[in-house]
């Protein structure tokens, strides 16, 4: 079994994914590492700053694509690269061993002076695009600097002139020429452009340094409102620190089998590749090209066949965009503009973006994980209830009698929800966590016992490796001792914890709320749904990554609020919804009216909901819906009341009148305020009430 390590979510390794898909070979296990979900396609960069296209049509789906391909996806970024133990030291999520790696993760510009709030590098382009998003709704901007005349300089300072009308444009250049790379015909067609635009261009300008919006450089000084630094690129200092060979501004040193010129193992394209014997510009077509021969080459190598060498076009057709509506040619020393131009390119673009979203769907409905992947409540309330004289408590979490100590425990167990490990480890320990915090206690220790699917000795070796050290980072942040555990082999990846803790003063209930009780959630619902989307590659990336993030919260400090406030009843969302759950709290005494509007889910839930995308739990978890009056019946929410949550958020009853002690302590700890999602009163007809 061979792992495949691709860092970077580039054109390339966007392109290589998908192929891969389409023709995989066995025995190899790709994995994708990139800091964000969503890809730019430079290409579209320049028609989105015109106000052409939005933000989905230029951003490739990463979520949706390795989903597709069954590529593992870690949303992560490089520290350092060990060569010799062929490890990626990633920045949030410990190390992940490898045993063939390629690069695709672009470049920075360079040199970038220690700069102010002022100063926005257009790589990151992420960053970039949201400050410029930011920049053109303002009304007070009435300067920018673009420093840097090469293509993406020119184009950016142009489109700026047309999204600020009131600002006054400078476009700098450290040498005479701008677009230096292009022909001559080209530069007069743009230097046009600029003149008509009244953009002010300063050549042999050299800017020596930045400080709060001021410029300082070859006999200039000026102070802006913004600038923008589009200046030559570099790689990341972590490639040369690695000891791969680089060129002289630090990126990999390529052969034309776009393998390493020092490491065969090591594979690079984009940006961040430098071809031997080449002087390559810095362009997205070269990316896109690179491809077919990155790909085939990475499966010869692991089958131990010659390689396909790349021989790159020289002179590539290269069309700069102009304001939406018109494009520039450049081929070789030809250059020329017309309107036409930016319909070919549009129609290249958009033919190029379509194969992302025109994927496949799959066919056969796969249960979800997590903590949908629980027998169901049926069955597991004639379990608890066979012999009360068993000591089987209806709890999560259960009291231990043990001489003078005053123990509680809790087990749980949760089944992959994310292909991460080192998160998934994360996940389970804070999951398990939550039941000892709903009851009002502390923990001290846990046990964990792992499954793995089969596999290779090495491959446990290095999931069971990155499992723990997302256990690990979970527990000492909990302040929670690890103390031995387990491992097994299984059909699936699945992780127990068990959790042993101090069970306070003042222990917790479900059953106690009282009439006039406000009922307080504090996260969002919704992750069955969205993790159903994601499987059948339709979930919006921002869900998926609230999602995941609110799952990655823990629920202590909140349930210390609500001890320090005295609560007595509460508990975690978890597998049987908020209408399971929240039934389990009323034990028939009382009666709960939620508020409709109220209830919080997760970005993009209900259009999820709307295209018929629910966890495979739902019709388990639908049993509660008969104990619920709504009138009129909101269709669509039913699917998120009895949506099974992974480490969901507390549900609490609070009088009234410590309302404002909440509201206090949550904004003095710095935490996201819970929800008032509804209230208790006396005992009705039914044990639940819907309201608008």
């Amino acid at each position: 079994m061979i792992d495949l390590v691709l860092v970077g979510g580039g054109h390339s390794h966007a392109l290589l994914i998908k192929m891969w898909a389409m023709k995989p070979l066995g025995q190899v296990r790709l994995t994708l590492v990139s800091p964000e979900p969503l890809t730019p396609y430079s290409g579209m960069i320049p028609g989105y700053l015109a106000g052409v296209y939005s933000y989905e049509d230029v951003h490739i789906d990463l979520f949706r694509l390795t989903s597709f391909a069954e590529v593992r996806f870690l949303v992560d970024s490089v520290e350092s690269l060990d060569l010799a133990r062929k490890q990626v030291k990633l920045k949030a999520t410990g190390t992940l061993e490898f045993d063939i790696l390629s690069l695709n993760i672009g470049s920075t510009p360079y040199p970038l002076p220690d700069s102010s709030q002022r100063l926005t590098p257009i790589k990151p382009i992420q960053h970039f695009l949201h400050v410029f998003d930011q920049l053109v709704l303002r009304t007070d901007i009435h300067s920018v600097a673009v420093v840097g005349a090469g293509a993406s300089g020119v184009e950016l300072a142009l489109n700026l002139s047309i999204r600020l009308p009131q600002a006054c444009i400078t476009l700098i250049h450290s040498t005479s020429k701008i677009l230096e790379s292009f022909p001559d015909s080209v530069r007069d067609i743009l230097l046009r452009e600029l003149a008509l635009r009244s953009i002010e261009l300063r050549l042999d300008t050299t800017v020596e340094s930045e400080k709060d919006g001021t410029l300082v450089g070859t006999g200039f000084e000026r102070k802006f409102d913004h600038i923008f630094w589009t200046t030559s690129p570099k790689a990341p200092d972590w490639i040369k620190d690695s000891g791969l060979n680089v060129d002289r501004r630090g990126f990999v040193e390529i052969l034309p089998s776009m393998q390493s010129s020092s490491h065969s193992f090591v594979f690079a394209a984009g940006d961040v590749s430098s071809l031997k014997g080449y002087n390559l510009a810095k362009s997205g077509v070269y990316a896109v090209r690179a491809a077919r021969f990155l790909l085939a080459n990475i499966k010869a190598y692991i089958q131990d066949k010659p390689q396909k060498l790349w021989k790159p076009n020289l002179t590539p057709l290269a069309l700069i965009g102009i304001n939406g509506k018109s494009a520039v040619a450049a081929k070789g020393s030809f250059g020329f503009r017309a309107n036409f131009l930016w319909w070919v390119k549009d129609w290249i673009d958009r033919r190029f973006m379509d194969q992302f979203r025109d994927l496949p769907p799959m066919e056969d409905d796969m249960p979800c994980g997590g903590c949908a992947a629980k027998v169901s409540p049926t069955a597991l309330g004639c379990f608890l209830s066979t012999d009360p004289g068993t000591g089987i408590s209806k709890e999560d979490a259960s009291l231990l009698p043990f001489g003078d100590l005053n123990l509680i425990a809790s087990i749980d167990r949760l089944t992959s929800l994310v292909l991460d490990p080192f998160v998934f480890g994360q996940i389970a320990v804070l999951h398990s966590l939550s039941d000892i915090f709903a009851a009002g206690g502390t923990p001290r220790y846990i046990q964990v016992s792992v499954e793995l699917p089969r596999a290779t000795q090495d491959l446990h070796h290095r999931d069971i490796g990155r499992i723990m050290e997302g256990v690990m980072a979970s527990s000492k942040h909990q302040e929670v001792e690890l103390k031995g555990g387990h491992s097994g082999v299984g059909e699936e990846l699945a992780i127990t914890v068990s959790v042993i803790g101090d069970a306070g003063q003042n222990s917790t209930k479900k059953g106690s709320g009282k009439v006039g009780d406000v009922l307080i959630l504090t996260k969002p619902l919704g992750t069955g749904i969205v993790f159903s989307g994601l499987m059948h590659q339709q979930a919006d990336p921002r869900s998926v990554q609230q999602a995941i993030h609110s799952m990655l919260q823990s629920n202590r400090k909140m349930a210390e609020i609500f001890r320090d406030l005295g609560l007595d009843a509460q508990t975690d969302i978890s597998g049987f919804g908020l209408l399971g759950h929240l039934l389990e709290m009323l034990q028939g005494n009382v009666s709960a009216v939620l508020n409709e509007s109220k209830i919080p889910s997760f970005y993009g839930v209900p259009s999820l909901i709307a295209k018929g995308f629910r966890s495979s739990a739902y019709a388990q978890n639908s049993i509660f819906l008969r104990y619920l009056h709504a009138s009129p019946w909101p269709e669509a929410l039913k699917y998120l009341l009895c949506d099974p949550q992974t480490s969901g958020g507390l549900l609490a009853c609070v009088p009234q009148g410590l309302l404002p002690e909440l509201w206090h302590q949550v904004d003095r700890l710095g935490l996201e305020r819970p929800w008032a999602i509804g209230h208790i009163v006396s005992l009705r007809a039914k044990p639940l009430y819907l309201e608008p």
